[in-house]
């Protein structure tokens, strides 16, 4: 690879790697900074999404009925 750097076409070919590379981590990755999400979704059931906060809770509920059977 790096042999076929050397060469005029090879830098191009490169370049235009490194470009899309570099093209689609800013298309993908940086989407995420600029969604602002105030509620933290842990999982989605088809229409309704489960916030973190209602799944600890749910989980507390769990654990707590678990110990007052034993």
């Amino acid at each position: 690879m790096r042999k076929a750097q050397q060469g005029w076409l090879g830098k191009i070919i490169v370049t235009v790697m490194f470009g899309f590379l570099i093209l689609s981590f800013g298309i993908w990755g940086i989407g995420d900074i600029f969604r602002i999400t105030h509620r933290e979704v842990v999982a989605s059931t088809g229409s309704s999404d489960i916030t973190a906060l209602a799944y600890r809770d749910a989980f507390q509920n769990e654990l707590q009925r678990l110990s007052n059977q034993s």
